[in-house]
Order: structure tokens, then sequence, then C-alpha cells
């Protein structure tokens, strides 16, 4: 973990003010031509040394890098000073036809600064943070910068990026220790949904914490158009009864800036699911259409809370997705074999070996809403991640309302014994999977030899078959990578 220059604390902390009444940008970005197609790429930082965005290697060498819309510099030394792996970060540039990029511009800024106020455990992987009156998950997939999980306390000074899910809580990309406690005069910036407004009293509330923006003068500087359910950015100070946020600027907050370009490339999290061919990522609205690629899932998977990444065509505020990749590998459908309440784990029929952590930030739908109603028999479709090779945390519980023969995984391989491979516990014995039942990754047919001769630990890899009377299980189809397409 990479430390970060003090001076940059300082910078992000003085510049949130420009962030706020600037509103994130705004500049245009160029629309193809020689240097390639123009695209605007937001996501978390994966690498840096160039910048790696949505799996995209994009050359820095000459680009101009923002902190809170403040030029810090251009080229691979001010990505290095400014920016580490984990931050959110939005790329202008153009995509060149080797698959690569040239970054002309890369803009950081912070979610949230401020003052841990609450430390909620949640299991021994995940915490849930308030922090100016936001919950915060913190776990196994938050880069942490200058602390560790166990140091962190309340009064902590910190910095958060992310993504916000589907109830705008904010699940931390990265999580920057700044300081033990914050020292006078400290700026502090929360950014989310407006609720509660009132003009005449000019307060209104961003989740838990109220705002008091009489401070900003004679109403200059608004965001036009600013109502409940609107998307903020604020910065200011808590007022002296440390209830009430007084807020100095506030300003529109989007993902994308104000940019329209021949191309968007985008991470997140689905805030409404799937309808009529469209879902949104954090208010963006994206269409889907028979000719968009799927990897890791497919259209079923688009439901609320879950986290991908979304490439396509820009135009009139709408993404015209291309290809969606999902974030989280893991998958499994079968019914519930046990429940066990003081363990808060789950057992499925056919899949010996894999236990399911349910914990407090544990979503249900479908046929069921909560963990109290799961009985052994139900049918049911589980996305989560990893805590370790035989341990899944369940993020998504999906009831169906009929018992189907369907049975379903999709995980990273952990042991390979051709014929048998183990995927996150489960052996899978392949000597049952007929010969016109092996996939490679881009759901060519591939013989069994070729397939385990490209199989490689942690590959993600997708195995479906049919659920038979007593749990037994005829294995179908085997895939790397994801499931053919149904």
């Amino acid at each position: 973990m990479k430390p970060t220059v003090n001076m940059l604390h300082l910078t992000v902390l003085f510049f949130l003010l420009t962030a706020a009444s600037c509103g994130g940008g705004g500049e245009i970005a160029d629309g193809g031509g020689i240097g390639g197609t123009g695209v605007v790429s937001t996501g978390s930082v994966t690498a840096i040394g160039s910048v790696w965005v949505n799996g995209v290697r994009f050359d820095t060498s000459e680009a101009g890098v923002y902190v809170g819309d403040r030029f810090q510099g251009s080229g691979d030394q001010a990505v290095i000073d400014n920016l580490d792996p984990g931050r959110v970060v939005r790329v202008i540039g153009r995509l060149t036809p080797d698959g690569n990029g040239n970054a002309d511009r890369v803009y950081y800024d912070p979610l949230l600064v401020g003052p841990v106020q609450a430390i909620d455990t949640i299991d021994d992987s995940t915490l849930v943070l308030t922090i100016l009156g936001q919950r915060v998950i913190v776990d196994d997939r938050t880069v942490l910068n200058n602390l560790s999980i166990d140091a962190l306390t309340t009064e902590n000074l910190a910095e958060v990026s992310g993504f916000f899910n589907e109830v705008n809580q904010i699940q931390a990309t990265f999580l920057l220790h700044l300081a033990d406690a914050a020292a006078p005069g400290v700026i502090f910036t929360i950014t989310g949904p407006v609720s509660t407004l009132n003009p005449v009293n000019r307060t209104f509330q961003i989740n838990d914490q109220e705002i008091d923006y009489r401070q900003v003068e004679n109403g200059q500087g608004l965001p036009s158009g600013m109502a409940d359910g609107s998307m903020v950015t604020v910065t200011g100070q808590m007022a002296d009864n440390g209830a009430v946020f007084i807020a100095i600027a506030i300003g529109n907050y989007g993902r994308l800036g104000e940019i329209e370009t021949d191309y968007m490339e985008i991470e997140s999290i689905i805030s409404a699911a799937l309808d009529q061919n469209r879902f949104q990522l954090e208010g963006i609205p994206v269409e889907i259409s028979p000719a968009t690629e799927f990897a890791g899932g497919d259209s079923e998977d688009l439901l609320a809370g879950v986290g991908l990444e979304v490439e396509g065509n820009y135009s009139a505020g709408v993404v015209f997705a291309e290809k969606i990749a999902f974030n989280q590998v893991f998958r499994a459908e079968s019914h519930l074999a046990e429940k066990d309440p003081s363990g808060n784990t789950l057992t499925l029929a056919g899949l010996d070996g894999l236990t399911l952590q349910v914990n407090a930030l544990t979503r249900y739908s479908g046929s069921t809403d909560s963990f109290q109603q799961l009985n052994a028999g139900d049918h049911l479709v589980i996305k989560g991640w990893p805590t370790d090779h035989r341990t899944i945390t369940a993020t998504r519980i999906f009831g169906l309302p009929e018992v189907q023969n369907k049975i379903f995984l999709r995980g990273s391989v952990t042991s390979i014994n051709d014929p048998v491979l183990t995927i996150n516990g489960v052996a899978i014995d392949t000597d049952e999977i007929p010969d016109d039942g092996f996939f490679a990754a881009d759901e060519m047919s591939v013989t069994k030899e070729v397939f385990f001769a490209r199989l490689q630990e942690n590959d993600p890899v997708a195995v479906r078959g049919e659920l038979l009377a007593g749990n037994s299980v005829v294995w179908e189809t085997i895939t790397m990578g994801s499931e053919p397409t149904e």
C-alpha cells in the first residue's frame, strides 16, 4: 500500500470548495479523429504507472491531473503523486485501435471527507462507518491507505472514495486516514441525495445529516433546479452543537460531469433494476439491446445493488450498452439445503463444500425479504464475493417463486486435478459432462483436453446442470469466463 504525500491531503481539503462550486468539470472531450475515439471512462483505479480504469490502460504521459477540479500537474509523475489504486476517477481521452487509451485529463473528487462518528462491526471483514451522517461500507474490497481496519477509531478524519448503492450507502473502494482528529477550521465534504428541502429555512438532509445553507450567499451558487432527489456535493463545517452541517458551497454531483462524447465506460452499482430494457447506474440511464454482450452474467442479473462495468455510446443522456461486465463473479443457484441461524450461514443442495455467509448488509428480493423467511427447499439465486476459497459473503439473495430443478455455479477455480476441478470448495467431476458441453471464454465449443490445457487456478468458471431427487446433480455444461448464453 503506497503512502500518500501529506501535501495531497492538504490539497484535497483545500480544494473541496472549488470542487463544489465548479460541479465536476464540464470540458468536452475530443470526438475521435487522428487520436482515436473520444471516451469518458469513470471507475476505480486498479493500477498506477499510467492509469488503469475499467480494464483499459490509459497513457498519462501528457495528461493533466485534477483534484477537486484544481490542476495538479501533467504526466505520469503527477498521476503517481496524486492518485492511488481504489480512488474513483474520471478519465477524458481517446481509445486507440489496440484497445488501450490516451488520457487527456484525469479528475478525482472524494465523495466524503469528515470525522468518523460511529463504527459498526458486521463481521470479521466488514465494517459500516458513519461519517457526517453517511453510512460507508468497508470490506475486503476496500483499499486502505495509511491505516489498518483494526486501527480505525471514532473521531479519525477520513477521506472516502467509492460508489453509491441502491439505498444511497457508499461502498468504499478507497479509505484514507487523514488525521487522528480534525483540526479546527478543516473543511469537510458530503455527497449524496437531497431530501426534505426547505427553501424557507434553507435546510435539507443528505441521508442522516441536516444541512444548513443560509451561509451560501443569497442563494448564489446553488445548483440549478436543486430539489428532493438531486445528487449534490456540499462543503462546509459542523456547527458548534455538532448536529448541523453549515454549508459554504453546494454543487451538482455527477459521475460524467457535463460531458457528451462518442463513448462511455462506467463502473458503478445499479441504482434501479432493469425495466423495459433500461436500468440505472447512480441515476444514469443505461439501455440494453439483443446485441449487448455480457460477461460474468446476463440480463437476469441486472438487479439493484449489483456492481458492474458498462461500455457503450452515449447520446441524449443515455448510455446504449454494447458490453456489460459484472464485478461480482460469484453466483450460485439451487435449493436451500440447510440454514444455520446461529452462524448466519446457508448451504445449497448439490454444492457440497460451499458455505454462504449472510450478514446485516445482505439484501433480499423476489419471493423472500429476510433471512428468517428462508426455508429448506426454497429455490435461490445468490450473488456474493469470496472471503476465502470455500466461504462466500452473500450480498444478494433472490428467491424464485416456484421450485425448479436448475443448478448453477459460477466462481473461481481453487484446484485442478483433471478430470476434477474445484470451484470455491465445490468439486466438479467433468467426466459427467458430455463432449459438446465444454466451452471457452468466447462461448466457442472446445474439447475437454483443450479446456483443461487452458484452465488455470483462480480463473472464473461457470457450470450448469440439473438437480435430481436426493440432491444428486447431472452437470451439463462448463464454461471458462461465463456461462453460454441461453
